[in-house]
């Protein structure tokens, strides 16, 4: 699914793909990174559609199990409607900010109605749903590759009738967002969430939304949900998530130790070596930096949902910064859609030398990296954030080919030159002054 945002803070334009399964956003600071990620946030998350009868759920519960076959014209007409809503309802709640202030946002749809029927036919997906852990599916809905066949399973009647209402426009959800259900963010004040969440009223946040903007939301909607999650760590915790052997390689390799989540939902850091855990206040900046992203891939992180992570780099040395984008291309294998913001060097050279060894002619033991640390080139979408030179308080977003050996970031290769050729002539300069 591609699809475009027009007048967005100072961004001009983003052309956006959502079937990437990793995102990269780069650019200086100011130039609206974080703005797209929200609108993107809002765009996958409470989606409102109008009614579209894919199947009945009458028929279903009858007989259990039904073949549908999908009709592209409603899939592609139910994307439009998403970026409608997203444009003219969710984009102020989003941001917490009045309808006049966006009033110039924009969205339309970039992907035709045969690109859709495309992207339907070759999505394939398995999507058991259920109201608990450890609890059988109620409903199983699935799809072949090159198949416009719908399959769903219908086990017994877990729901009541009125709760089954949402499983018609849930699976909606799936086909025109290319599989994608909802997504999690994980912004740059995460090292504060868990640390200051208790001292923040979540009542007088649920309030605010409640009176339906009548008047100023302090926190756009991805810090208020950020907030809420903290405030229920204690029932998150009970999960568990399919990816938690990521989070434990985290633990592992970058914080030596392992976070938790009490039952009273306090978050908890034991150092390796340590008999005793320390307090979250006392952890240090990469505990709280990367806590989110552990708990999220122990109990929350699931295959339909995109997490978008803002400036994964906070904090993190260099090693660290290589060892996280390793642990990336193994989420991304494992089936986890990312996007990321990022102004780490470090990060894109990595993601780059393991795009190169997506190669099969490249033994990947030699050079030191496991057999899931790679990324394919045509799954990796790369976005240039830049001011534009003609007018400076404005965004051009450029988007980065990718090529079998990566992509290339000018901000950053220019910035790394400058300081390359400065310290040079610097050197040089005291060594003749030296004699």
């Amino acid at each position: 699914m591609k699809f475009r945002f027009e007048n967005l803070g100072v961004v001009e334009k983003i052309d956006f793909d959502l079937s990437k399964k990793l995102s990269v956003f780069c650019g200086p600071n100011g130039t609206g990174k974080t703005y797209v990620s929200y609108a993107l946030y809002g765009l996958l998350n409470g989606i409102s559609f109008v009614p579209a009868q894919l199947f009945s759920m009458k028929e279903l519960r009858e007989r259990k199990k039904l073949d549908i076959e999908l009709d592209p014209d409603i899939i592609h007409s139910l994307r439009e409607v998403a970026l409608k809503d997203l444009q003219d309802k969710k984009i102020q709640i989003v941001f917490g900010l009045s309808l006049h202030s966006l009033g110039q946002f924009k969205t339309s749809l970039l992907s035709s109605r045969e690109e859709t029927e495309t992207e339907v036919r070759d999505n394939c997906f398995y999507l058991p749903i259920t109201k608990e852990d450890d609890v059988p599916p109620f409903a199983v809905f699935s799809k072949s590759k090159n198949s416009l066949t719908l399959n769903i399973q219908y086990s017994t009647h877990y729901l009541a009738n009125d709760e089954e209402k949402w499983l018609p426009n849930y699976i909606a959800i799936a086909l025109s967002m290319g599989g994608i259900l909802s997504s999690h963010l994980l912004p740059v004040e995460r090292n504060s969430i868990y640390t200051f969440s208790k001292e923040l009223s979540l009542s007088r946040l649920q309030n605010n939304y409640d009176l339906e903007m009548k008047r100023k939301i302090r926190y756009p909607l991805p810090i208020v949900n950020s907030l809420v999650s903290a405030e229920d760590l204690a029932l998150i915790q009970t999960s568990k998530s399919p990816y938690f052997a990521l989070a434990e390689e985290i633990e592992q390799k970058i914080v030596r130790g392992n976070v938790s989540v009490s039952d009273l939902g306090e978050v908890i850091f034991q150092p390796q070596n340590m008999n005793e855990a320390l307090p979250f206040l006392l952890s240090a900046s990469l505990i709280k930096t990367l806590s989110g992203l552990i708990i999220y891939l122990k109990h929350e992180a699931k295959t339909h949902k995109l997490l978008i992570i803002d400036e994964p780099e906070l904090n993190l040395h260099p090693d660290n910064q290589i060892l996280l984008a390793r642990i990336f291309a193994k989420m991304i294998n494992a089936g986890i859609r990312l996007l990321i913001s990022t102004h780490s060097d470090y990060i894109v050279r990595e993601l780059n030398n393991m795009i190169m060894l997506s190669s099969k002619k490249i033994d990947k033991k030699e050079f030191g990296y496991e057999d899931d640390e790679y990324l394919n080139p045509e799954d990796v979408g790369a976005y240039l954030f830049n001011f534009n030179k003609e007018q400076p308080n404005r965004v051009i977003v450029e988007n980065l080919p990718v090529a079998e050996d990566g992509f290339e970031v000018a901000t950053m290769d220019a910035a790394i030159a400058s300081l390359n050729e400065r310290s040079m002539n610097l050197y040089y300069k005291l060594k003749e002054n030296n004699g």
